[in-house]
């Protein structure tokens, strides 16, 4: 154990009282390192003792804290002194005349006795006239003094330093409306602007985010995720008809006339994909815009279901048919005379006629088959079932020598034309009925019109070859009569071209 150095009573008292009030000042709060004791420094308003600062070489307590023992032993000396040394005498050095051991005045020459040893820097110990400054090996690093331009967090802070380390953050609840704090930010701090709510925005004081009733709400960013300000929704998308319009409202609300034109459905606005939805409507309902004409619809299931459209076609080619609401089918005449097209293939030259009945139809005329060729010496045939014709070599009607043939030139054509007899050249434009007459021997042959079953103006040609209009040997309109010679002979009927009955008797040798 070491044993103190001599000290003069007024230095102990000294010592002790400013022992005393550094731990007074340490349990007392602080807001500067400089209301603090030696070897400490204010952190968090609260003294702290300073790493490594006061203690000597070996790790020991310096000089003051032996002083300030208060319960340490005080046991007579060598030297008269005591363990603190206060002497007998009560002089901190045991000397009654204040001079030291040796009788000589202390090396200190100070008016108190103390003796002042003479510093070493280093020796180990932090000694008078040392100091952090002049002997960082005794007395260790000084500790960072405010004011000296750099923070150190260790030791200084906004709190106890404000001229090294930036000014404290603000700190909601702590009862002070604080830079960067605002009403909306921290209502426990700071209250609303006075004039907040008197219907007028104050650009100074107020503004969207610390007054909205006076300033409106604040803008939004939309898109940007984040549902703002008025914004109903925000999915960060441009995006129509997913929900989320691309002004941040709902595409539908809960209640909203959805409509997808679909009379057959019931629409509806889903209250959590804010889209319009669908689901099938009654079965049977009217839909459509269907009437007598076009078919009616009826829905079936979600879907629109139409009945067949009115078939007004009567597949008469004389009438123009038509479908009109609400009388239905109307078959309007076509004039009389119009250019048809009736079904059957062996009539041409069709056209809107009235026959017995008075109806007016498609007519055409037989002697206009498409198949006549316009040779007399040919049988023209026309199929209706193939719609094809055919050409044979002609086969007459035979008549007996006094006999009576009839018939009716009706529907025939016009074959036998311009003949050339002996009384001249005759046009003979009617319908046309040929027969053949055979005979036996030579003499008169003669053919003779019955006039009661006979079309006025009827004419009746003999001819000795039937592919010859050269071959005329007689023609009259009552009776034709030529001496001939055996073999066989052709009888002509020439009616009106519109056909007619005919009757004749046949006399031969």
């Amino acid at each position: 154990m070491m044993t103190a150095r001599p000290r003069t009573r007024a230095a102990i008292v000294l010592g002790l009282l400013w022992l005393l009030a550094v731990g007074a000042a340490c349990s007392e709060e602080c807001t500067r390192s400089s209301q603090c004791g030696a070897c400490q420094q204010c952190v968090r308003g609260s003294c702290s003792a300073i790493p490594g600062c006061g203690t000597d070489a070996d790790g020991g307590a310096d000089a003051d804290d032996g002083a300030a023992d208060a319960d340490a032993d005080v046991e007579p000396d060598t030297d008269g002194t005591t363990e603190d040394g206060i002497g007998p005498d009560g002089d901190a050095d045991g000397d009654d005349d204040g001079s030291g051991a040796d009788g000589d005045a202390d090396d200190g020459g100070g008016d108190d006795g103390a003796d002042v040893p003479v510093a070493v820097c280093p020796n180990g110990l932090c000694e008078e006239g040392e100091s952090c400054e002049t002997c960082t090996l005794d007395c260790g690093a000084c500790p960072p003094r405010c004011g000296d331009g750099s923070c150190q967090p260790d030791y200084e802070s906004c709190w106890d330093c404000a001229e090294d380390c930036p000014t404290c953050p603000p700190v909601c609840g702590n009862g002070e409306c604080e830079a960067g704090e605002t009403f909306e930010g921290c209502a426990a701090d700071c209250a609303p602007p006075v004039d907040c709510g008197d219907g007028t925005c104050n650009p100074v004081t107020e503004s969207c985010t610390s007054c909205w009733p006076d300033c409106g709400d604040c803008p939004s960013s939309c898109p940007n995720g984040l549902v703002e300000g008025t914004e109903e929704c925000d999915d960060g998308n441009t995006v129509a008809g997913d929900g989320c319009e691309p002004g941040c409202t709902f595409t539908c609300h809960l209640g909203d006339p959805c409509d997808d034109t679909n009379p057959c459905t019931e629409n509806f606005c889903d209250s959590s994909s804010h889209l319009c939805g669908a689901r099938a409507g009654t079965d049977g309902v009217p839909c459509g815009t269907g009437d007598i004409c076009t078919g009616f619809g009826t829905c079936l299931s979600g879907s629109c279901y139409s009945s067949t459209a009115l078939d007004c076609n009567d597949d008469e080619p004389c009438t123009v048919d038509t479908c009109e609401v609400p009388e239905g089918c109307i078959h309007t005449e076509r004039p009389e005379g119009s250019s048809c097209v009736d079904p059957f293939y062996c009539i041409t030259g069709e056209t809107c006629r009235r026959g017995l009945d008075l109806i007016l139809r498609c007519r055409g005329d037989l002697g206009t088959s498409p198949c006549n060729d316009g040779n007399i010496c040919t049988t023209d045939i026309c199929d209706e079932d193939a719609d094809s014709c055919s050409y044979e070599t002609p086969i007459f009607r035979e008549v007996e020598c006094g006999g009576t043939t009839g018939g009716n030139t009706m529907g025939r054509p016009n074959e036998y034309r311009n003949l050339v007899c002996p009384d001249g050249t005759h046009t003979a434009g009617g319908a046309d009925a040929i027969h053949q007459v055979t005979l036996a021997s030579p003499g008169t042959l003669t053919v003779t019109f019955n006039a009661a079953d006979t079309e006025p103006g009827a004419t009746v040609y003999l001819l000795s070859d039937a592919c010859l209009m050269s071959s005329c040997l007689a023609r009259s309109t009552t009776s034709a009569t030529a001496t001939v010679a055996a073999g066989t002979y052709y009888i002509v009927v020439d009616t009106s071209a519109g056909g007619g009955p005919y009757d004749f008797n046949v006399s031969c040798p």
